[in-house]
């Protein structure tokens, strides 16, 4: 056993006898062949970097809207479209309801109620906001009007402004999103 243990003690300084060695092998101050080759090296490329240009002090700018609209919120639509006689054409003169200040595509209806015989829609505005929506309320920006709810989908009669004809009616939907329970 102390045999193993002596062996292992010189095997051990040997080790680091070597190992300090070799460093002192690399260490030479014999480097003039390398200081040579950074000299030229230097003479040859003598290049200069363009000065960089004056960078302007950013100006603040302070925006006050005063009585403009907000950008952000959907703007009251205009309709200047003119009826012809004897068409179809929307009530201009009724007042809005909530859900006409978003685009059709930008609603969802996530789900169906039934209470004393009627049936209602709840339908989910951008925001979040549910809604409670029946037969005969207005929806989406096209003067939709809804028409009827199923279990899986509300049927709306759009208004479509047409240039040739005053207005046009339009059936579209609103299809039961079921991936909306959150």
């Amino acid at each position: 056993m102390a045999q193993r243990c002596c062996n292992a003690f010189l095997l051990h300084r040997a080790t680091w006898l070597s190992l300090a060695l070799g460093l002192s092998a690399c260490a030479s101050n014999d480097l003039e062949d390398l200081q040579r080759f950074v000299h030229e090296t230097k003479s040859k490329f003598k290049g200069q970097v363009a000065v960089l240009p004056d960078v302007s002090n950013y100006q603040r700018y302070d925006y006050h809207t005063g009585k403009l609209r907000d950008p952000f919120r959907f703007a009251p639509v205009s309709v200047t479209v003119a009826p012809r006689a004897g068409g179809p054409s929307p009530d201009l003169k009724r007042n809005r309801e909530d859900l006409e200040k978003y685009p059709l595509d930008a609603l969802q209806m996530v789900g169906v109620l039934r209470k004393d015989g009627e049936i209602w829609a709840l339908v989910k505005a951008p925001e979040g906001t549910i809604h409670r929506v029946k037969r005969g309320n207005y929806i989406g920006q096209n003067f939709g009007k809804i028409d009827s709810i199923g279990e899986n989908k509300i049927e709306i009669i759009e208004m479509i402004a047409n240039t040739s004809s005053g207005w046009t009616k339009h059936r579209n939907a609103l299809v039961l999103n079921r991936n909306s329970q959150q």
